[in-house]
C-alpha cells in the first residue's frame, strides 16, 4: 500500500550548496531503488522530505537516513496512507528557498504539486511545506 509521508531533520552543521549537492547526489540513487517520490527542501540548516511510496520502501529509507551521521533529529511529520500520489516529480529533489522573503514557497507549491493539490492551502502537505518555511525562516 501506497503511503505519503513527510519527516523533519537537521543538518549538524549548515551546509554550502557543494556539501547539499553530494547530499543529493547520494540520495538520489537511493530514491530511485526505494521508488519514492517527492520532495527534499533545505533551509537554515533543517530539512523537510515528503515522499510518497511503499510503506515498507519508505521505512528502509528512513532507517538509511537515520545512519548518515551529517543530519539529526529525524522526526516524522505525518505518515497516512494513500490511494494516490500528489507529487508532480518521479525523484526527490531540492529547493533552496530563499530565506530573506516567501517568494520560494509558492514556486515549491506550484512546482513540486499537482495544480488540483497545490491550489488548496488546507491540504497537509501544503500546510507542512508552509509551516517549515515559516518557522525556519531568518532575517
Amino acid at each position: 500500500m501506497l503511503y505519503r509521508i513527510a519527516f523533519f531533520s537537521s543538518s549538524k552543521q549548515l551546509l554550502q550548496e557543494q556539501e547539499l549537492i553530494a547530499i543529493l547526489d547520494q540520495f538520489a540513487t537511493t530514491v530511485d531503488a526505494f521508488d519514492i517520490k517527492g520532495v527534499f527542501i533545505y533551509l537554515n540548516g533543517s530539512m523537510l522530505q515528503m515522499g510518497e511510496a511503499e510503506l515498507e520502501k519508505f521505512e528502509a529509507f528512513i532507517d538509511l537516513l537515520k545512519s548518515d551521521p551529517r543530519q539529526t533529529y529525524i522526526t516524522i511529520l505525518s505518515k497516512n496512507p494513500i490511494e494516490q500520489r500528489i507529487f508532480s516529480r518521479k525523484y526527490l529533489f531540492y529547493k533552496t528557498l530563499d530565506a530573506k522573503n516567501f517568494s520560494g514557497l509558492s514556486e515549491v507549491i506550484s512546482t513540486v504539486f499537482s495544480p488540483d493539490y497545490g491550489n488548496n492551502p488546507d491540504n497537509e502537505m501544503i500546510k507542512i511545506v508552509t509551516n517549515f518555511f515559516q518557522d525556519n525562516y531568518r532575517n
